[in-house]
C-alpha cells in the first residue's frame, strides 16, 4: 500500500519522464516522443483487486518502449521507479500478450538488464521462460569481463560508466539466479558464468553442496524426496 501511494505521488508530481526514438515516416527523420508509462495508473482502477493489478502488471510493461537510458543517473532512475511498481505488487512473471514472453525476457532481450534484475530479486520470481536464451547472452555479455576481469571500455567517460553499471548489473544477475537455484543446462555456459558467482561468494556452491545434503538427509516423503533434489526447501511450491 505505501508502495502504490509512492507511485501514485511520482504520477501526480510528473517527476519522472521517459522517451521513445523512432523514424518519423513522414518526414524520415529520427524524432523522440514521450512515453506514456502512466497512463494505467492516471485511469486510476484501483478499486478491485483486479484492475490494480492489471494497472501495475500494464505500467511495467510500458517501460520496455522506452528508450535506452542515456546516463547512469537516467538509469538509477529508472530503475527506482520500476522497484516501486514491483513493490507495489506488479507481477514479476507477468507473461506479456504484446511481446508473448514473460516481461523478464523481454527487458533482456532490449538489453535492460537493470531491469531484470530488479525484476528476478522481487519474492514470488520464478525460473524464466527460456533460460538458456538467458544464460548464452548473459556469458556473451560477460565475455570481455571474464578475459579481462574489467568491463568494456567506452568511447567516453559517460560511456564507460554505463559500460561499468552493466557490466555490474548482469553479474549480480547472475549471482541472485544461481541463489535462486536457477541454473543453465548448457554445462560450458555454467563453466564460464560460475566464476561471476565465486568472485562474489568463494563458498557460494559448498554451501548449496551442504543445503543439498542437509534436505534430502530431512526428507521423509517421495514428494520432499523429490523437492530436495531440485533445491527446493519446500514440500509444496
Amino acid at each position: 500500500t505505501e508502495a502504490l501511494k509512492k507511485l501514485l505521488k511520482i504520477v501526480k508530481s510528473g517527476s519522472f519522464e521517459l522517451y521513445a526514438t523512432g523514424e518519423d515516416n513522414y518526414y524520415r527523420i529520427a524524432r523522440s516522443w514521450p512515453v506514456e508509462w502512466e497512463e494505467e495508473l492516471r485511469q486510476g482502477r484501483f478499486k478491485s483487486e483486479e484492475g490494480r493489478q492489471k494497472a501495475l502488471d500494464k505500467t511495467l510493461e510500458n517501460f520496455v518502449e522506452a528508450d535506452f537510458p542515456s546516463s547512469v543517473k537516467q538509469m538509477k532512475e529508472e530503475r527506482a521507479v520500476v522497484r516501486v511498481i514491483l513493490e507495489a505488487g506488479a507481477d514479476p512473471n507477468y507473461y506479456s500478450g504484446v511481446y508473448n514472453q514473460k516481461l523478464f525476457d523481454v527487458f533482456l532481450n532490449k538489453r535492460k538488464s537493470y531491469i531484470a534484475l530488479e525484476i528476478a530479486q522481487t519474492d514470488g520470481f520464478v525460473r524464466p521462460g527460456n533460460i538458456d536464451k538467458t544464460f548464452n547472452f548473459l556469458a556473451d555479455s560477460l565475455k570481455f569481463y571474464l578475459q579481462w576481469k574489467r568491463p568494456y571500455p567506452g568511447k567516453t567517460k559517460e560511456e564507460a560508466v554505463l559500460h561499468a553499471q552493466n557490466c555490474q548489473d548482469r553479474k549480480e544477475l547472475v549471482y541472485v539466479l544461481f541463489q535462486k537455484g536457477i541454473y543453465p543446462h548448457d554445462e560450458e555456459v555454467f563453466t564460464k558464468l560460475a566464476p561471476v558467482v565465486l568472485e562474489r561468494e568463494p563458498d557460494f556452491f559448498e554451501k548449496k553442496r551442504q543445503q543439498a545434503i542437509t534436505r534430502l538427509v530431512q526428507a521423509k516423503t517421495p514428494v520432499q524426496f523429490f523437492n530436495a533434489l531440485r533445491g527446493n526447501c519446500k514440500e509444496k511450491e
